[in-house]
């Protein structure tokens, strides 16, 4: 998809030599009682991922509300109570630009979409005190429910434990694998997860050895690298590994890629990457995603409409500090599609079993810093 405005050379040409000059400099001022702007990150609109769902939420948010998207392509439209509008830096250097153009034109809610936003709503939040900033997926320290910034992130590990429990039904006993990214405290939330779920399914993969972990490196290039993801997998594949889960980012590529070859299994993440595999151009990128069992899929569109509702129900308040959607929300996910429903209809019905059982309370999902050990022995 289009970005949202288009750029004449004129412009392209002055911003240059004016870092801080955008194309968000047009937005529309808030003209409604109610109103919701969003700053997309880099890849913005038609990345089938994060920015996709955003926008779904704000979408959805339109419908409830009666209000439209202002200068969006597909010109949605529901009635002329909740005004929202969307921009897209184009550049790292935008993103603080971008919020401020939004801010100064009244919205009083503002998404961030992102971590790499942090810093940015850091410094804008203290400029406008009176306008609200959430940002998806990041943790700045030091706030509380005073404060003009919301930290909405995901319980991970929820949706970790489901696809652990989806990998370990399938496998049937052979054993399984976890590929992470940056060895880093969020990436143990996923791999934790994982592997409790696959020993809540199935009891012999409480056994030592039966869950192998990689990581793919200990700066943020281990969210980037597929060659190295490649590698790590094919080395845990051809040691016996039936499925890999990944929680690398674009590293993942190189996953998938092992998994074709290895004739093996794959799990993704974030977003539904067997269907956006699937969906491909590329005939090499569509046979791969006959690979990819399921995917675990975080609900940014969720987290948008269920903060949203709340911001708008309110009277156009929320409290800062911290909020974590998970399971119980509707915040994370498996992913089913037309192309993957066959391979899962044979433990549907058990995995859907296992998400109420999470969802209830009749199980405590293991997070950062849980002992593993001690975690399966409360099982038997």
């Amino acid at each position: 998809m289009e970005v949202t405005m288009k750029f004449r050379v004129l412009i392209l040409s002055a911003i240059s030599i004016l870092p801080l000059m955008t194309a968000c400099q047009t937005t529309a001022k808030v003209t409604t009682k109610q109103a919701i702007a969003m700053a997309f990150d880099l890849a913005g609109r038609g990345d089938h991922s994060y920015n996709d769902a955003a926008y779904e939420g704000l979408v959805e948010l339109a419908s409830t509300y009666r209000g439209w998207i202002q200068s969006d392509p597909d010109k949605v439209s529901f009635g002329s109570e909740l005004q929202i509008q969307y921009l897209q830096p184009r550049a790292s250097y935008e993103r603080e630009a971008t919020l401020r153009t939004l801010a100064e034109s009244g919205y009083p809610l503002i998404y961030a979409i992102g971590f790499l936003y942090s810093d940015s709503v850091e410094k804008v939040a203290k400029d406008f005190p009176g306008t609200h900033f959430v940002i998806i997926d990041a943790y700045i320290p030091n706030l509380t429910k005073a404060s003009n910034i919301t930290c909405l992130a995901f319980r991970e590990n929820d949706g970790a434990f489901l696809v652990g429990a989806i990998a370990a039904l399938k496998a049937g006993g052979r054993p399984i694998g976890f590929l992470g990214g940056m060895d880093i405290p969020l990436i143990h939330r996923f791999e934790n997860g994982f592997i409790g779920g696959a020993m809540y399914a199935d009891a012999k993969y409480r056994q030592q050895g039966m869950v192998m972990s990689q990581y793919t490196g200990t700066t943020p290039v281990a969210f980037n690298d597929p060659a190295r993801g490649y590698q790590l997998a094919m080395e845990m594949f051809n040691s016996g590994i039936a499925i890999i889960f990944h929680a690398a980012g674009g590293t993942g590529a190189g996953l998938f890629k092992a998994a074709k070859e290895a004739n093996k299994a794959a799990i993704g993440v974030d977003s539904d990457e067997g269907l956006i595999y699937q969906l491909s151009a590329d005939r090499e990128i569509r046979e791969r995603s006959k690979h990819i069992l399921t995917s675990m899929i975080k609900r940014v569109d969720v987290a948008v409409v269920i903060s949203g509702t709340k911001f708008l129900d309110s009277g156009e308040h929320m409290d800062g500090g911290y909020w974590a959607i998970g399971l119980k929300d509707n915040g994370l996910d498996f992913a089913e599609n037309e192309y993957n429903r066959t391979q899962l209809a044979d433990i549907r019905e058990k995995v859907l079993q296992i998400k109420a059982d999470v969802v209830n309370g009749k199980v405590e999902v293991p997070d950062i810093g849980t002992d593993m050990a001690s975690w399966a022995s409360s099982l038997e």
